[in-house]
């Protein structure tokens, strides 16, 4: 378990208290009815939580990362002697779960998973699943699902995450929105939530799950702040094109999105392979961090246009004003002028990626680092495209191609048993993102 609290280079504080608890099956598993219901669709409070954690703001304002997320990403005290869930059903899970169902919705992330040493698959399927669940939520259909609707759908989810699966705050999520998925894979996720939820209550070592619960809030508080930010007021309301504030909210977003993933990432290869790695953990940390930070602003980069389409734009609103933009809804015509910009952030996306092959070379075992090369040659690469193509080109989003693929498998593969060759291939890639 975490000490009591830890800082670390950017300023968190993980302190107990703000762990989310994992109750006794007596007190979670309730009868249907047994829990006074918040209101509206998939609503389920609990009569034992802390009053201040019932109340529920409109707009979540983080002021830091030190201090627990209001709202779906509140902290909630921890358990004096936390229970060990039985494991019994942990490799039927993993089977089932972590084996088709985890190809369906990300074929990289599945073949990844199956790299790595056998104690990470189990909690690192088990994470991406359910985020990507939160993911799907959050991202259904605005002219089927109202913004309301979604949150709190998303914040249900953070709730049975944290306290245990509540039937009915489930039902709504998978009557109401596994129908309306286009992707095969997310109804099926939809469809055996319960399982995944279920998954994470068996869990052990419990501080795998902890870590999870923590990693998951995080994740669902950057998914929240979208919603409150790009999602309309209104069921199949067209809103104008929004953009973040500054360079500090897109760093926020990218954090909790992903920079959140790295540091669970990090944790559980701390646990689960002592001697990891050759730097100290804080310094992983860090660099997980970025690690990332810096595959969501890759993500952010080649998704310009389609993000504009649905109203976002995670360029900051003051630096286009400085580049004489006067608004997010005018970048496809004023190509130009964002080019500054997106250079900026490309430079910013490939520093982060710097960090992550830091983080790369640290690693010890080749499993382990075979499976954190191949992202970072991935995003390092689409880095380099983006700076050969045209800015903000309309027709499809930049990405490396099926041959390009194949061949930074081969380039990874080679690097673990020559590294000069991938350190190569990253230095020139880094050389052309930065043109």
């Amino acid at each position: 378990m975490p000490p009591a609290q830890k800082q670390n280079p950017a300023g968190e504080k993980f302190a107990e208290s703000h762990l989310p608890a994992t109750r006794p099956r007596s007190e979670r598993e309730r009868p249907e009815g047994g829990r006074r219901r918040r209101g509206g669709r998939g609503g389920g409070g609990r009569e034992s939580r802390p009053a201040a954690d019932k109340e529920r703001s409109a707009r979540p304002s983080p002021e830091g990362r030190e201090k627990p997320a209001p709202s779906a990403c509140g902290g909630v005290p921890a358990p004096q002697t936390p229970p060990e869930p039985a494991a019994e059903g942990g490799d039927n899970f993993l089977e089932e779960l972590g084996g088709k169902l985890l190809e369906a919705v990300s074929r990289s992330f599945y073949l990844t998973i199956r790299l790595l040493p056998e104690p990470l698959r189990g909690p690192l399927s088990l994470g991406y699943l359910l985020a990507r669940a939160m993911d799907t939520v959050a991202d259904s259909p605005a002219e089927s699902v109202p913004t309301a609707t979604r949150l709190e759908h998303l914040r249900a989810m953070v709730e049975m995450i944290k306290y245990g699966t509540d039937p009915a705050a489930l039902r709504p999520i998978q009557r109401d929105l596994a129908p309306l998925q286009k992707h095969a894979g997310e109804r099926a996720l939809l469809e055996k939530l319960d399982r995944c939820l279920g998954w994470l209550e068996s869990l052990t070592p419990a501080a795998d799950r902890w870590d999870l619960q923590r990693a998951l809030t995080r994740i669902a508080y950057g998914q929240e702040l979208d919603l409150l930010r790009f999602g309309g007021s209104a069921e199949g309301e067209k809103t104008e094109v929004r953009a973040l504030q500054n360079a500090q909210e897109l760093d926020d977003y990218t954090y909790y999105v992903a920079g959140s993933a790295g540091e669970l990432w990090t944790r559980l290869c701390s646990r689960h392979l002592p001697g990891y790695a050759t730097l100290p953990q804080e310094e992983m940390l860090r660099l997980g961090r970025a690690f990332g930070q810096g595959l969501q602003l890759v993500n952010v980069l080649r998704d310009v246009p389609g993000d504009l389409r649905l109203g976002r734009c995670y360029l900051p609103a003051d630096e286009l004003a400085t580049a004489g933009v006067t608004s997010p809804a005018n970048l496809l015509q004023e190509r130009e002028r964002v080019q500054p910009i997106l250079r900026r952030w490309r430079l910013r996306a490939a520093e982060r990626l710097d960090d992550a092959w830091r983080y790369v070379r640290a690693l010890r075992g080749k499993k382990l680092r075979y499976a954190c090369t191949l992202p970072v040659l991935l995003g390092i690469r689409t880095l380099a495209l983006l700076a050969q193509a045209p800015a903000l080109a309309e027709e499809k989003p930049v990405k490396v191609s099926r041959g390009g693929l194949r061949n930074i498998m081969f380039t990874a593969g080679i690097g673990m048993v020559a590294p000069p060759l991938t350190e190569a291939f990253y230095r020139r890639a880094r050389r052309q993102a930065a043109a």
